[in-house]
Protein backbone atom coordinates (compact mmCIF):
# COMPACT_ATOMS: atom_id res chain seq x y z
CA UNK A 1 0.00 0.00 0.00
CA UNK A 2 1.02 3.54 -0.66
CA UNK A 3 1.55 5.84 2.24
CA UNK A 4 -0.33 9.11 2.51
CA UNK A 5 2.93 11.01 1.89
CA UNK A 6 3.43 9.23 -1.45
CA UNK A 7 -0.14 9.96 -2.45
CA UNK A 8 0.24 13.65 -1.55
CA UNK A 9 3.43 13.87 -3.63
CA UNK A 10 1.64 12.29 -6.60
CA UNK A 11 -1.27 14.72 -6.20
CA UNK A 12 1.11 17.71 -6.08
CA UNK A 13 2.98 16.48 -9.18
CA UNK A 14 -0.27 15.89 -11.06
CA UNK A 15 -1.59 19.30 -10.01
CA UNK A 16 1.61 21.00 -11.20
CA UNK A 17 1.52 19.11 -14.49
CA UNK A 18 -2.14 20.12 -14.91
CA UNK A 19 -1.26 23.79 -14.27
CA UNK A 20 1.55 23.67 -16.83
CA UNK A 21 -0.69 22.07 -19.43
CA UNK A 22 -3.45 24.61 -18.77
CA UNK A 23 -0.94 27.46 -19.21
CA UNK A 24 0.28 25.97 -22.48
CA UNK A 25 -3.32 25.47 -23.63
CA UNK A 26 -4.17 29.07 -22.77
CA UNK A 27 -1.23 30.31 -24.86
CA UNK A 28 -2.27 28.13 -27.81
CA UNK A 29 -5.87 29.32 -27.46
CA UNK A 30 -4.76 32.97 -27.47
CA UNK A 31 -2.62 32.36 -30.57
CA UNK A 32 -5.49 30.65 -32.36
CA UNK A 33 -7.94 33.44 -31.43
CA UNK A 34 -5.49 36.06 -32.72
CA UNK A 35 -5.08 34.16 -35.99
CA UNK A 36 -8.86 33.79 -36.24
CA UNK A 37 -9.35 37.55 -35.86
CA UNK A 38 -6.72 38.21 -38.54
CA UNK A 39 -8.42 35.79 -40.91
CA UNK A 40 -11.85 37.32 -40.24
CA UNK A 41 -10.44 40.77 -41.08
CA UNK A 42 -8.91 39.36 -44.27
CA UNK A 43 -12.24 37.75 -45.22
CA UNK A 44 -14.04 41.04 -44.64
CA UNK A 45 -11.48 42.93 -46.73
CA UNK A 46 -11.67 40.41 -49.59
CA UNK A 47 -15.47 40.41 -49.47
CA UNK A 48 -15.49 44.18 -49.85
CA UNK A 49 -13.06 43.94 -52.78
CA UNK A 50 -15.27 41.29 -54.37
CA UNK A 51 -18.34 43.50 -54.04
CA UNK A 52 -16.51 46.41 -55.67
CA UNK A 53 -15.43 44.18 -58.55
CA UNK A 54 -18.92 42.75 -58.99
CA UNK A 55 -20.23 46.30 -59.33
CA UNK A 56 -17.89 46.80 -62.30
CA UNK A 57 -19.21 43.92 -64.40
CA UNK A 58 -22.51 43.78 -66.28
CA UNK A 59 -25.51 42.83 -64.10
CA UNK A 60 -26.29 39.70 -66.15
CA UNK A 61 -22.76 38.39 -65.60
CA UNK A 62 -22.84 39.31 -61.91
CA UNK A 63 -26.12 37.41 -61.53
CA UNK A 64 -24.61 34.41 -63.34
CA UNK A 65 -21.60 34.49 -61.02
CA UNK A 66 -23.72 34.83 -57.86
CA UNK A 67 -26.11 32.04 -58.88
CA UNK A 68 -23.25 29.72 -59.76
CA UNK A 69 -21.44 30.60 -56.55
CA UNK A 70 -24.49 29.60 -54.50
CA UNK A 71 -24.77 26.27 -56.33
CA UNK A 72 -21.05 25.49 -56.03
CA UNK A 73 -20.52 26.27 -52.34
CA UNK A 74 -19.01 29.70 -52.96
CA UNK A 75 -16.57 28.67 -55.68
CA UNK A 76 -17.85 29.74 -59.08
CA UNK A 77 -14.53 30.17 -60.88
CA UNK A 78 -11.85 27.64 -61.73
CA UNK A 79 -8.45 28.38 -63.20
CA UNK A 80 -7.14 26.11 -65.93
CA UNK A 81 -3.69 24.80 -65.05
CA UNK A 82 -1.77 22.52 -67.37
CA UNK A 83 -4.89 21.91 -69.47
CA UNK A 84 -6.95 20.76 -66.46
CA UNK A 85 -9.83 22.36 -64.57
CA UNK A 86 -8.40 23.07 -61.12
CA UNK A 87 -11.63 22.23 -59.32
CA UNK A 88 -12.67 18.90 -60.85
CA UNK A 89 -9.31 17.94 -62.44
CA UNK A 90 -10.84 17.05 -65.76
CA UNK A 91 -8.87 17.72 -68.94
CA UNK A 92 -10.10 20.70 -70.94
CA UNK A 93 -10.45 20.10 -74.67
CA UNK A 94 -7.89 21.89 -76.90
CA UNK A 95 -10.58 23.96 -78.65
CA UNK A 96 -11.85 25.20 -75.28
CA UNK A 97 -8.28 26.07 -74.27
CA UNK A 98 -7.91 28.19 -77.41
CA UNK A 99 -11.19 29.95 -76.68
CA UNK A 100 -10.09 30.60 -73.09
CA UNK A 101 -6.87 32.23 -74.27
CA UNK A 102 -8.82 34.58 -76.55
CA UNK A 103 -11.00 35.71 -73.58
CA UNK A 104 -13.99 36.74 -75.71
CA UNK A 105 -16.76 34.82 -73.92
CA UNK A 106 -17.61 33.04 -70.70
CA UNK A 107 -16.69 29.36 -70.88
CA UNK A 108 -17.91 26.73 -68.45
CA UNK A 109 -16.20 23.50 -67.46
CA UNK A 110 -17.98 20.66 -69.20
CA UNK A 111 -17.69 18.52 -66.07
CA UNK A 112 -18.23 20.69 -62.97
CA UNK A 113 -19.98 23.66 -64.61
CA UNK A 114 -17.75 26.35 -63.10
CA UNK A 115 -16.58 29.36 -65.07
CA UNK A 116 -13.13 28.65 -66.46
CA UNK A 117 -10.36 31.18 -66.81
CA UNK A 118 -6.85 30.91 -68.20
CA UNK A 119 -3.95 31.45 -65.84
CA UNK A 120 -1.33 33.39 -67.70
CA UNK A 121 2.16 32.18 -66.85
CA UNK A 122 4.34 34.81 -65.23
CA UNK A 123 8.06 34.70 -65.75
Amino acid sequence: MLSSDDIEIEIKEATEKHRQEEAMLSKEKATINKKKQELEKEIEKLTQEKEKLLDQIPPSQAKLYNDLSKKKNGIALSPVKDEFCSMCHMRVRPQILNELKVEKEIIFCENCGRILYWLKKTA
